[in-house]
Order: structure tokens, then sequence, then C-alpha cells
């Protein structure tokens, strides 16, 4: 009983620094707050993304609502979307047909909370017996503080082709200063095909007793009503892009259904979605 309590003690405080970077980071950043320091270069940039989202959104729109449960791992909808937020509040420059721009996240989302505090509003049961027989002391957990959190400062840099087709974005993180977050996405639109890659730093990472670092990668090709992509995970031995992440002009058919070692395999066609994840198939009918 006092590890499942200590379990739900740190769930509730990551979920706690996790409600705060979403109400707060908005917020507090280093992005211009004026309507006057906003280029129109951003409007212009921002209407561009917004509907080159708009033609690949639908696959994802019907992958919800079927329950996909890989549904996070369809990312172009998700990480336009985020450009276009990106750029509505920046300073945004075009130079050479190409629209650049940086966009700061930063806030301290320090935390501090009392066990008592879980333990007061948690269901009440009967207390789990130790191995020598005697009931397990439930207040030792109520008593325990736990606090995290910290500084945290993210940084996104942009570089986007001026009619949107091609672009990318690489974002760094950093906690209490420490290095702890890195993502790059980027995109190629050929053929009325969304061609993407996107590594992301895996959190497992500070988990793991291993040396060295987890990226989790995923590549594809998405369309009106079409998609077909692989994750998969890829270990380096620094915090960098592995050499291994493909750039969206290579990322074709052939390429995809010859993936190995994936963790998720997922495919659109004819209004089924079909997964492979964690070593079964799963069927989805769109609508």
């Amino acid at each position: 009983m006092i590890r499942k309590l200590l379990s739900i003690l740190l769930i509730f405080a990551v979920c706690m620094l996790l409600v705060s970077c979403g109400q707060n980071s908005e917020k507090e950043t280093g992005a211009p707050d004026t309507a006057s320091s906003v280029s129109k270069e951003s409007s212009t940039l921002s209407t561009v993304l917004e509907e080159q989202r708009s033609l690949f959104s639908r696959i994802t729109r019907q992958l919800d609502r079927a329950g996909c449960n890989n549904i996070d791992y369809v990312i172009p909808d998700e990480k336009l979307s985020e450009a276009v937020r990106h750029a509505k509040n920046c300073q945004v420059t075009l130079e050479d047909g190409y629209y650049q721009f940086e966009y700061i996240e930063n806030g301290d989302f320090s935390y501090s909370l009392w066990g008592q505090d879980v333990l007061s509003d948690a269901p009440s049961s009967a207390p789990s017996v130790d191995d020598d027989g005697n009931g397990a002391m439930e207040s030792v957990s109520g008593d325990m503080v736990f606090s995290g959190g910290g500084a945290i400062y993210r940084r996104y840099c942009y570089r986007i082709a001026q009619d949107g087709s091609s672009g990318s974005s690489e974002m760094q993180c950093y906690l209490n200063g420490e290095f702890n977050g890195h993502e790059r996405f980027d995109w190629y639109i050929s053929e009325g095909s969304l061609h993407f890659s996107d590594a992301a730093l895996s959190q497992e990472t500070w988990d793991s007793d291993d040396t060295g670092y987890t990226y989790v990668l995923v590549f594809g090709m998405i369309s009106e009503n079409t998609l077909q992509l692989v994750e998969r995970n890829v270990h380096t031995a620094a915090m960098d892009i592995p050499r291994e992440y493909i750039m969206p002009v290579s990322v074709n058919e052939r390429l995809i259904s010859s993936a190995k070692d994936y963790n998720v395999y997922l495919t659109v066609e004819n209004g089924i979605a079909t997964e492979l994840y964690d070593g079964r198939t799963y069927t989805y009918k769109l609508e």
C-alpha cells in the first residue's frame, strides 16, 4: 500500500507541473506581446501554414474519432498548428524566399506538494498487511513532501518556405539551466502529399541506467485520404539529432514499407486504418 500511495503522490505532482506549464507557458514568453511588434510577415505566414495544415487534417480528425491509440504520432497536424501559434506572436522576417523566426517560451514551474494533500483526497481503504503481519503505516507517506520542476526555457527556431511547401523547426529545452529536451521536425509537400520527419528526445532517457540517450524517430507521408508512418527508437551517445534521421525529401512508400524494428506502423487506405503496435494489429473504420 505504501508503494501504491507513493506512486499516487508522484503522479499527482507531475500532473500539477504539466497543468501549470499548460496554463502559464503562453503567458510567460519572450515573444512580442503587442500588436505593433508583430510584422506583416507574421500574419501572412500564419495564414499560409494554416491553409497547408487544413489540407492534411482530415485523417487526423478521423483517427481521433475512431479511437486510434497512437493519434499523437500523426504529428504534422500538431506541429503545423504549433508553428501557426508561434508565428502569430513573433517578429518574422522573409529572406531569399524563406520565413525565419525564433519563439522563446520560459517561466518558473517549480512545485512543492505535501503528501497529506493527496491522501486526504484519495479513496479510503483498509490498510494493507506487511510481511511481518503488522499493518502498514500509511501516515508515513502523508508526511512526505515532494518538490520539483523549476525554471523552464524553450527555444524554437523556424525556417519555412514562402509558400509553406517545406520547412523545419527545432526546439531545445532547458530545466534549471540543464539541457533536457530536444525535437526537430521537417516537412516537404509534393504532388498533394506531405512528407515529414520528426525526432524527439525520449523522456525515458532520464529513467534509464544506460549511458547515452534515446530519440524517438517518426517519418511518413500523409495526403487527404491516405497515411503511412513509422515510429522507432534510436540510441545516441550525445543529445543530438541521430544520423539515422531521414529528411522528408527522401521519405517514400518503399522506405516506409521496408522499415524494421519499429514501435508503431500506421497506415490509412480506403477508409480503413491499420495499426501495428506492441506486437498486435488494430484496425479502425474511419468516418
